[in-house]
């Protein structure tokens, strides 16, 4: 999966990150191994809004 140039996680029951693609890695400007977290609170709206408008 790693591969792809898609955005691809992997979360668990609780909505946590336990893995991450590069594609996501670089979306959302963080180095995978933060992205992994005990919470998913990181990747807030307002953070996916930021990255969409600076990405166009």
């Amino acid at each position: 999966m790693d591969a792809s140039p898609c955005i691809a996680n992997i979360t668990d029951d609780d909505r946590r990150v336990v893995w991450a693609s590069r594609a996501f890695g670089r979306q959302f400007r963080t180095a995978v191994v933060d992205a992994i977290s005990p919470s998913s609170c990181w990747l807030s709206q307002a953070a996916v809004a930021s990255s969409k408008r600076t990405s166009s």
